[in-house]
């Protein structure tokens, strides 16, 4: 009994860690990457017609990396809450998800040809 209080103890303080390392280093990457976000728009915005193709080309893998690690950010930071808050699984109704998606990306769907199916 004492071993498995301890061993609960251990999970809170763990948990506890996990989520103030998240948050700092959610906010300590953040800054940096809101001004590489920032510059990269500046410089796409005042020297796009100088960029060589190549250039274009480059500046564009820029922006789409910082917008990736801008997402996986945000993940460790809602990871960190999901484990550490622990909240109960809920039933939910998996068609209802599908057709919310399905129509967030009406859109994309119609522009791409794609088709959707689900079984």
């Amino acid at each position: 009994m004492q071993n498995e209080t301890l061993q609960r103890q251990e999970l809170a303080r763990s948990n506890e860690d996990l989520q103030q390392f998240a948050f700092v280093a959610s906010h300590d990457l953040q800054e940096p990457l809101r001004k590489i976000k920032t510059f990269g728009d500046r410089f796409k915005i005042t020297c796009n017609d100088a960029l060589t193709p190549q250039g274009k080309d480059y500046l564009a893998r820029m922006q789409n990396a910082a917008s990736r690690m801008q997402t996986l950010i945000e993940d460790l930071l809602t990871l960190s809450r999901v484990t550490s808050r622990g909240e109960p699984f809920i039933l939910v109704n998996l068609k209802h998800i599908v057709e919310e998606v399905a129509s967030d990306l009406e859109i994309l769907i119609q522009e791409t040809g794609a088709t959707v199916e689900v079984q």
